[in-house]
């Protein structure tokens, strides 16, 4: 359409005005012309800047994708830590009952023994408080 207008303008126009007018004209059909080419250039840097965007918004995309696996990634072997501690930690909560329950088996042991001994030494005591009244009564007997 704006083709259209010039031609008609500077093609069939200049044949019937003046020369002062056709100079304004051509004028007018440079600017026009100027505003064009600037609009066009606008239009390719603005495709331009809109490439770019998209190409940082292709590699935002890459590096987010890359992101997510990594995390992914790191969330997996933390679990995997964190579930080794666990396991970890009740083994060793398992090794300190087992201990405790050792112990106190161990002690109650080491009271039996003493009570056994005491036992022991009672029996002793008593056989040989037997034994000298034995021994008491027979020469007794034997000295009458």
């Amino acid at each position: 359409m704006y083709i259209k207008i010039l031609y008609f303008i500077f093609i069939c126009v200049p044949h019937s005005i003046g020369s002062g007018l056709y100079e304004e004209l051509c004028v007018t059909k440079a600017r026009l012309e100027q505003q064009v080419l600037q609009g066009e250039l606008d239009i390719r840097e603005l495709k331009y800047s809109i490439r770019q965007k998209d190409e940082t918004i292709k590699v935002n995309k890459v590096l987010q994708e890359q992101l997510r696996d990594h995390i992914k990634k790191l969330e997996g072997r933390l679990g995997r830590e964190v579930e080794g501690r666990e396991t970890a930690e009740l083994k060793v909560r398992e090794y300190e009952i087992e201990e405790r329950t050792r112990k106190i088996a161990f002690q109650q042991l080491v009271d039996q023994e003493q009570q056994l001994k005491n036992q022991l030494q009672a029996e002793v005591d008593a056989r040989q408080l037997q034994e000298g009244l034995y021994h008491e009564q027979a020469s007794g007997q034997f000295n009458k």
